[in-house]
């Protein structure tokens, strides 16, 4: 009876280690709320096709200043808003999803969306307030019309705004 008791008792305590080890942390990103970003999205290697052959697309890179907004309800979420040096809105919207990690050094998905230019999808990685992009590319489509691209997303949380852009409200 005390060895089955013993085995019993030595199963739960690993079962309870494996399940504590393999539980995901939750992100709390809230420490980027109202901080600003400034960076480069870059396109490259883009074709777009209709009826006719596909067509090469020409290479883009944007400055750009985001505003990073963190709602507390949604933590582990930091919302976009791309503008540029003179705090004019760039109509680039989209989020980072974080998928692992810690709150300062992580994995997130980069979603990115203009008007009338498609979605741009990206792995980020993000340590030290420093965003590179992993893996990215854009699609657009319309009816008769596809394209793609890859996507090139970089910046660095900075203190430092033109006077219209630190004009723009920030943070959630």
């Amino acid at each position: 009876m005390k060895k089955t008791t013993l085995c019993i008792g030595a199963f739960l305590v690993l079962f309870l280690m494996f399940g504590v080890y393999t539980a995901q942390a939750q992100a709390d990103l809230s420490a980027f709320d109202g901080k600003w970003v400034k960076g480069t999205l870059s396109t490259k290697n883009g074709y777009t096709a209709t009826s006719l052959a596909p067509e090469k697309i020409a290479n883009t890179k944007k400055q750009f200043y985001a505003c990073m907004m963190v709602d507390p309800a949604n933590a582990d979420r930091i919302s976009l808003s791309l503008y540029d040096k003179n705090g004019v809105y760039q109509n680039i919207g989209g989020y980072i999803d974080w998928q692992a990690g810690n709150n300062n050094d992580f994995v997130g998905l980069l979603i990115l969306v203009q008007l009338g230019s498609g979605e741009q999808t990206a792995y980020v990685n993000a340590i030290n307030g420093s965003f590179k992009s992993i893996n990215g590319y854009g699609i657009y489509t319309t009816v008769g019309r596809f394209s793609t691209w890859d996507v090139l997303f970089s910046g660095k949380i900075t203190e430092r705004v033109p006077s219209g852009v630190a004009a723009v409200s920030c943070g959630y």
